[in-house]
């Protein structure tokens, strides 16, 4: 793995570079927020470290889940996921 995910890094960004860590987000918490009288929610843009601090996660336990699956991704591609991969570290 080339790079190690780190607190400063863009929940997006993860996502879009490590597909396979979509699963961890989820099971972390919320990522939208609903407004009072709104009818769609928003996903506002958020740093690894504030998805934690929002969701009353361990930071570091985050990452280490998070670049554990990206790194699992990269040494081992014919992997099978629960969903269907069209990352680019599925190609």
């Amino acid at each position: 793995m080339s790079e190690r995910v780190t607190a400063e890094w863009q929940v997006d960004e993860v996502l879009r570079r490590y597909p396979a860590t979509g699963p961890i987000f989820i099971q972390g918490g919320r990522m939208l927020e609903e407004a009072s009288g709104q009818m769609y929610p928003t996903y506002p843009a958020m740093t690894v470290a504030q998805f934690a601090d929002r969701n009353g996660l361990d930071v570091d336990r985050l990452l280490t889940a998070l670049n554990a699956e990206a790194e699992a991704r990269a040494f081992a591609p014919e992997r099978r996921l629960p969903f269907v991969d069209t990352g680019p570290e599925a190609r």
